[in-house]
């Protein structure tokens, strides 16, 4: 062997080793730094529930808010009748069974009323499979502060942030200007950079110590002037929440709402590290299916179990309703998405990455729950509202 080879051989074998180290390294750092977890778990994905440490959210054993079933199943049928949708490749017509299952869906449910039209899972799932939300977690949140003015442990959306975060004001005198309706609204003012995707996406998604980031973002322009979807955001949201009712978000949660709804299962909330467990605000809220189908059924119904008020009616209307005057994007509420019409009530819903959407139809008394991976090129909301329209009976 020649010595430039030997030089080539031992030069490679040294990166190798440099390269096995690092991540041998990062890998043992992945609940305390944000570069490590980078490093290791690369892009999010719909796994992500069994990288961080969760906190549980009990529910109430025997106490389920049932469904009722169709009398006569035929009568639904249509809702399976081909869909015609895009691909790469152009138009295309399938079975709506074989179009959700081609597009990465793990479950789908429709809700009509109290009745579960449809219950379906794919790709190994089940009832008792949990998914995590993404940005779903953030319509949640918005509940959250809800029951929390309702209970008087926050005065009103229109209060600054900074009655509980007061930090914020030492490093910017000008942050004292941003209510919790300019966080939810997603109007706040504050800088997001979301490319390159390891700054703003990466701290706010993979820090272990989100509280601390909460407090660090940068001032753009004034308050109530400009959309720009940010996550530090609810991070604030959440830690305003928190310091306002002396529990963690996912005790709050448990008392005020999950032990009321009748829910089938225990949910949890995905924490930054164990040493600071503070909630993914942002993302990370896990669940059965049925279970979101369950908030859902919750806000058709004006915020009521069986007659009992649970969330606050006046609050659905004002986070999931369009307002094109005060919001700089009407499409935008409280941590909702909404359908930017005047005629109410418009469809709504919870949106989150890879194609998680809790989607309700107050006009149709429609609940849609739509979880699993997604590849990006298919319109949820599109779909749905071509379902509700067949569901209808408007076209054949």
């Amino acid at each position: 062997m020649t010595r430039p080879v030997r030089w080539i051989l031992t030069t490679v074998g040294a990166l190798v080793l440099v390269a096995v180290g690092a991540l041998t390294a990062a890998s043992m750092l992945t609940d305390r730094s944000q570069w490590a977890r980078v490093v290791m778990w690369r892009d999010a994905d719909v796994g992500d529930r069994d990288r961080f440490p969760a906190r549980l959210i009990a529910h109430v054993p025997g106490d389920t808010w049932a469904f009722a079933q169709p009398r006569d199943g035929s009568e639904y049928d249509r809702l399976w009748a081909p869909l015609r949708h895009r691909t790469a490749e152009g138009e295309r017509t399938a079975p709506f069974d074989t179009f959700l299952a081609a597009r990465g869906t793990h479950a789908f449910l429709v809700l009509l009323g109290d009745t579960l039209l449809t219950e379906r899972y794919y790709h190994g799932a089940t009832a008792e499979s949990v998914f995590t939300s993404f940005s779903a977690a953030k319509s949640l949140l918005s509940l959250l502060v809800g029951l929390a003015i309702a209970n008087g442990a926050m005065a009103g959306e229109d209060v600054p942030v900074t009655t509980w975060v007061p930090e914020l004001v030492d490093r910017d005198p000008r942050f004292a200007a941003i209510t919790l309706r300019h966080l939810m609204t997603m109007s706040s003012g504050l800088a997001f950079d979301h490319d390159p995707q390891w700054r703003d996406p990466a701290r706010t998604y993979y820090a272990p110590d989100l509280r601390r980031v909460a407090v660090t973002p940068r001032w753009s322009e004034s308050p109530g002037t400009v959309f720009r979807y940010n996550n530090y955001n609810p991070l604030l949201v959440g830690l305003a929440l928190e310091r306002a009712t002396d529990m963690s978000v996912s005790a709050y949660l448990e008392t005020h709402l999950w032990r009321r709804i009748g829910a089938a299962g225990p949910a949890s909330w995905s924490l930054d590290s164990e040493r600071h467990g503070f909630e993914k605000m942002e993302s990370g809220f896990n669940a059965r299916a049925a279970d979101y189908a369950r908030l859902g059924r919750l806000m058709l119904q004006g915020g009521r179990r069986d007659g009992v008020q649970i969330l606050p009616d006046t609050w659905i209307a004002r986070s999931t309703g369009v307002d094109g005057v005060g919001d700089p994007n009407p499409r935008y509420q409280y941590f909702w998405w909404t359908t930017a019409v005047d005629t109410m009530p418009a469809p709504f819903w919870a949106e989150g990455r890879f194609g998680q959407f809790i989607w309700i139809a107050p006009r149709d008394g429609l609940v849609i729950v739509r979880l699993g991976p997604d590849d990006g090129d298919v319109n949820w909301p599109s779909v749905f509202t071509a379902l509700a329209t067949r569901l209808r009976g408007d076209t054949p």
